[in-house]
């Protein structure tokens, strides 16, 4: 038989084949999926090497995760609830900014800076029950203001605590970031006259943006000239506001009797203004003991 001839099982060295085609394909698919699995666990402890800590000051595994999950534009948990504690604190910056803002512009003179409506400590101990009793009924409904706009006079002789009271209230509407605003009438009359023959300045701007406070406190409304163009001017704006729906306190030392000319004297309020007053909110009454001796009272 000659060498041409021979088949692959009669060659030297070689045994025959007994390995059907299907039992071949599973063995190379075999193969396959190892050297599969040993690159990736080769791939994994390159990761793990990388990552691992070889110094003390090293970076974390953790926190290099993080990285990769940072630079590839996921977020994990922990950063999530960091961006929310973030955003949550800005938001209380931004809130104790824009309060700082309003109150910084309110006019409150700075001894009654810190006022409040709930601070009633000292009123307590002053006070007798009825008295106590009454002082929180004015006090309430001073608060109203904050829910039901109206236009409300606040009485009393010296020392009860009236401009403690509305600037209180004044304090409120600006922590909840309303624009508030505290004027003696003095003052604003002054800052009307003041723009007469100004340049870029007039007193219809000037009263537009007294007209556009949430709330406005005008106090001392007895301690003006009584003029007739002064009360034609405080008519106007408490008109306007009430148009605008938006209220106002007129702070007075005048009692209930003398504001209505209930006492026989002609009425200090004109008849318009009286009522306004009566429909939009009436006359609270400060009857009780002067608390002064208090500083900020």
């Amino acid at each position: 038989m000659s060498s041409e001839s021979r088949t692959e099982s009669d060659r030297p060295g070689r045994a025959p084949s007994t390995r059907s085609p299907s039992r071949q394909a599973e063995i190379l698919a075999q193969l396959d999926k190892e050297r599969e699995q040993t690159a990736i666990d080769q791939a994994s402890r390159r990761l793990v090497k990388a990552f691992t800590p070889a110094r003390q000051d090293a970076v974390p595994l953790g926190r290099s995760i993080e990285t990769v999950f940072g630079k590839s534009g996921l977020l994990t948990p922990q950063r999530q609830a960091e961006m929310k504690r973030a955003e949550e604190h800005q938001a209380a910056v931004d809130h104790e900014l824009a309060v700082k803002n309003l109150r910084t512009h309110s006019g409150v003179f700075p001894r009654y800076a810190a006022a409040t409506l709930g601070d009633v400590e000292y009123v307590r101990e002053r006070l007798n029950d009825e008295e106590f009793r009454l002082y929180l009924r004015v006090r309430d409904q001073l608060a109203s203001l904050a829910d039901v706009d109206g236009t409300v006079v606040l009485s009393g002789d010296n020392g009860p605590g009236k401009t403690h009271l509305a600037s209180a209230l004044v304090n409120g509407f600006c922590a909840v970031l309303r624009a508030a605003r505290y004027v003696r009438a003095i003052d604003f009359f002054r800052a009307i006259k003041s723009t007469f023959g100004q340049p870029g300045r007039t007193a219809e701007e000037l009263i537009g943006r007294f007209t556009a406070y949430r709330l406005l406190v005008i106090d001392e409304i007895d301690v003006r000239s009584d003029s007739t163009w002064e009360n034609n001017e405080l008519r106007s704006l408490i008109d306007a506001r009430y148009g605008h729906q938006v209220s106002t306190v007129l702070v007075t030392n005048r009692t209930k009797a003398e504001l209505n000319g209930a006492d026989g004297s002609a009425p200090y309020l004109s008849r318009s203004l009286r009522d306004r007053i009566r429909q939009e909110g009436g006359i609270l009454e400060c009857t009780w003991r002067s608390l002064r001796g208090e500083a900020g009272r």
